[in-house]
């Protein structure tokens, strides 16, 4: 994988190292950085040099689930050190749906909940904080459904972006989504899971029928090459 981008123009450089947000994204709750909500897996993937291939297909069925991750250089020496440590995008059926934002623990140790609302607030405007909880995508990476308190939330009619702090390495990150796109492919990989569930006995039993024929395909060239050299 390339890990290798040049910086785009952005609205904010994380906690303490923040740069003032450009006039043209604040509030923009569709857009992390140069990457937007809806956005051609073969966009965003040509925006951090990568080959779509790289790409991790999940689910193909009943909606293609994809998610590719992306490590940003961040040089040595350099007089701002990027808070941003990935990003792990989500794509339903090819569209961006999901980015979920992994900062540096590093970069933001001691830094409190509040001092990174204020300045998100600064990039996405009003926020609120819902007694509620999200998915972070870790059961596809991980294997384990993992869902964490949001700790604030700016959003609209469209999107959402979701301030978290991990519960167990005690990072934050950020999640934005799209709330149809989000929707439709956490309906896509429900049922994608449970199609894995139903269709697992016939895709085992078609497995080995398979191995079975390859081993006995090669016993029979061996045996066109072996018997008539053989001598008892």
């Amino acid at each position: 994988m390339l890990r290798s981008m040049k910086a785009a123009p952005w609205a904010f450089v994380v906690f303490g190292m923040l740069a003032a947000p450009a006039p043209s994204l604040a509030e923009d709750l569709s857009s992390y950085r140069s990457f937007r909500i809806g956005t051609s897996l073969a966009t965003v993937a040509a925006q951090v040099q990568m080959d779509t291939t790289k790409a991790q297909t999940f689910y193909e069925r009943p909606g293609l689930i994809q998610q590719f991750t992306w490590w940003p250089d961040n040089p040595a020496g350099s007089s701002q050190p990027e808070a941003l440590k990935f990003l792990v995008f989500t794509f339903y059926k090819g569209e961006l749906c999901r980015i979920l934002v992994i900062y540096d623990r590093n970069r933001t140790q001691g830094l409190s909940a509040d001092d990174l609302i204020d300045s998100i607030s600064a990039v996405y405007g009003d926020t609120t904080r819902p007694a509620t909880s999200i998915r972070t995508g870790s059961s596809l990476l991980y294997g384990f459904v993992d869902e964490e308190k949001v700790l604030a939330r700016w959003q609209d009619s469209q999107s959402s972006v979701n301030l978290i702090r991990s519960s167990y390495g005690e990072g934050y990150s950020l999640i934005l989504v799209s709330k149809r796109l989000d929707g439709l492919a956490q309906e896509a990989m429900t049922e994608g899971a449970r199609l894995d569930v139903v269709e697992r006995p016939q895709k085992e039993f078609d497995r080995r029928k398979r191995e079975a024929e390859v081993v006995r395909a090669n016993a029979e060239k061996a045996r066109v090459v072996n018997l008539p050299a053989f001598r008892p």
